[in-house]
C-alpha cells in the first residue's frame, strides 16, 4: 500500500518540476493531463490499475440481473 500511496504523490511531483504538467494552483488528480502521465508512470513501475466490468464476470451480471434495481444499495453503483 505504501507504493500505492508515496510513488503517484512522487510522480506528480516530477511531472511538475519537469514542465509536463503546466496546471496551477491547488488540483485533484482528475483531469487526464494529470492522471494519464501519473498512470502511465506507475504501470512502468508495476503498478497497474485494473477496473473490472460485468462484461469479463458473466456470472456476476447474472446475480446482478436478479436483484430488483429498486434496492436502494443497487442504485447507487452502475452495474448494468
Amino acid at each position: 500500500m505504501a507504493k500505492t500511496v508515496g510513488l503517484p504523490v512522487a510522480i506528480a511531483a516530477k511531472l511538475i518540476l519537469s514542465g509536463e504538467i503546466k496546471s496551477t494552483g491547488v488540483k485533484i488528480p482528475t483531469s487526464k493531463d494529470i492522471y494519464i502521465p501519473v498512470l502511465k508512470e506507475l504501470a512502468d513501475n508495476g503498478i497497474n490499475f485494473i477496473e473490472p466490468t460485468l462484461k469479463k464476470f458473466p456470472l456476476l451480471k447474472i446475480l446482478v440481473s436478479n436483484f430488483s434495481l429498486e434496492n436502494e444499495s443497487l442504485n447507487n453503483f452502475d452495474l448494468l
